[in-house]
């Protein structure tokens, strides 16, 4: 491309706060695309991607088309059997400012989020401006979730009670519009969830004056989607300048009731891009209300890398591919899934950290005739990397089936220990013949106690009748005077 001419180069004052590997894409491609702003309007300009450098879509079980009221949805449905009660429903909206983009610009995006989530993605095909200005594109997304609600349980095999709604750019914009009108509709709509990407949450802030407090001012020099570009998109969708101040088409400015009503939602801007403000000022105002919001900012990144998941936006993807997938799993982030807790639990003593295999390193040149074959080293590290991680993933189910027969030792030990010990039984009678007890006193030699009822009574003894006094002799003649005082003869 040494022959073209740059369309939209860089600004040298923004190149140090980009992702290097954004830098490289957009000189590379970005650069030589003409801006649709800048040309006649065509509709044939939405023959073109929407925003180039979108991976190949994934395989998927089934993808149908189906036409409602003003325009028609595709479904795309993952591999697998269906869960019970039905499969989790993501509705999505593609960017394009209102004015670009169509049914199959997000196609990789789509089809990414069915086999990562595991649910079944709608992508809706709304109508576009300037053909079709605001509110037409809204009402199409009503029309879309009510059809999804009233034939998605038959057409689609989906459980109406867990669906949630999602966008990147006038797309979260539509999301996150039609979270907020879901209660009020009739019948009401209960959703679970809104995945908002880089939204368009406030029309009403000026784009190009540099002294507005805002991030377009910060990021007036940002890539691709400059302020000018996102003012040609504005006129389009909202040509009459009272509907900018309509909270159908700024949900920043939606009263609170209807805030404190939406569902819970997780808000991913970039860093680079003049949406990221009042990306992050929208999920404020949620939790304000009481609505659990999380957010996320890609430090470097600016508005279309996250249509471009070839290769920089598939790690961004991972946060909210995986995040859906928890969520529709019945298990929110902030509160994962408790397991009953065993009356032994080695864990609460034990771990057993996993090891790690060094990353190997590569040098790779930028410049020179060595530069040829930096596509075949980059291939080969590529590879490298690819059978490390298989590897390490070996390793790791092989860590964690020890760690449980470990734990399972363990417990069966701490079992042990705390059984009762038992008692030591006394040793069986010994057959041989008993051997007679013998006295050493006879019991001749003791007499027998007395055992008639006259001894067992208790009788007071007789008292012993006085002896009656023997009378004396005195004889003087034949005995002395002592033997005569003590009564005995001489």
């Amino acid at each position: 491309m040494a022959d073209l001419v740059p369309k939209q180069p860089l600004h040298p004052s923004f190149i140090s706060r980009l992702d290097p590997e954004y830098i490289a894409f957009h000189n590379s491609t970005l650069q030589y695309i003409t801006p649709p702003h800048t040309l006649p309007w065509d509709p044939a300009l939405r023959n073109a991607p929407a925003v180039p450098g979108a991976s190949p879509p994934l395989d998927v079980a089934k993808t149908q088309d189906f036409d409602i009221v003003h325009t028609r949805v595709r479904a795309f449905t993952p591999f697998g059997e269906t869960p019970h009660g039905g499969w989790p429903a993501l509705l999505y909206f593609h960017g394009g400012g209102w004015t670009l983009g169509n049914i199959s610009s997000e196609t990789s995006f789509a089809t990414n989020m069915a086999v990562r989530a595991k649910s079944v993605v709608v992508s809706v095909d709304y109508r576009l401006a300037p053909e079709n200005p605001y509110p037409a594109a809204v009402d199409d997304a009503i029309d879309a979730l009510q059809w999804l609600v009233r034939s998605g349980a038959q057409e689609l095999g989906i459980n109406t009670d867990r669906i949630a709604v999602g966008g990147s750019s006038s797309g979260g914009n539509l999301a996150a519009v039609l979270a907020l009108k879901a209660p009020s509709l009739s019948p009401p709509i209960p959703l679970t969830f809104q995945l908002l990407i880089v939204p368009v949450t406030d029309n009403t802030i000026p784009l190009i004056d540099a002294s507005a407090p805002s991030t377009w001012a910060t990021n007036a020099h940002t890539p691709w989607l400059s302020p000018a570009r996102m003012a040609w998109f504005r006129t389009n969708y909202l040509p009459r300048p009272s509907d900018q101040h309509d909270w159908a088409a700024s949900p920043l400015l939606a009263p609170r009731a209807l805030l404190a009503a939406a569902p819970r939602a997780w808000v991913g801007v970039c860093e680079c891009d003049g949406l990221c403000g009042e990306g992050l000022a929208y999920a404020a105002s949620l939790r304000e209300a009481g609505v659990q919001a999380e957010t996320r900012v890609y430090e470097g990144a600016p508005h279309p890398v996250m249509a471009m998941d070839e290769p920089r936006a598939a790690a961004y993807y991972h946060n909210f591919y995986f995040y859906l997938y928890f969520l529709f799993s019945a298990r929110p982030p902030t509160q994962p899934r408790m397991r009953p807790k065993p009356k032994l639990n080695p864990r609460k003593w034990f771990t057993l950290p996993l090891r790690r295999k060094p990353t190997p390193t590569t040098t790779m040149p930028t410049a020179g005739p060595e530069a040829a074959g930096a596509d075949d080293a980059m291939a080969e590290l590529a590879q490298s990397l690819q059978r490390e991680i298989q590897g390490l993933h070996v390793e790791i189910g092989t860590l964690r089936r020890e760690r449980v027969q470990l734990f399972r030792d363990i417990h069966d030990i701490m079992l042990a220990k705390c059984q009762p010990q038992p008692q030591p039984q006394p040793p069986p009678p010994s057959e041989s013949p008993p051997i007679p007890f013998v006295f050493p006193i006879s019991l001749s030699t003791y007499p027998r106690p007395d055992t008639s009822e006259r001894a067992r009574r208790i009788e007071p003894a007789p008292k012993p009748e006085p002896a009656p006094e023997p009378e004396y002799e005195y004889e003087h003649a034949h005995g002395s005077r002592d033997a005569v005082a003590f009564g005995v003869a001489a």
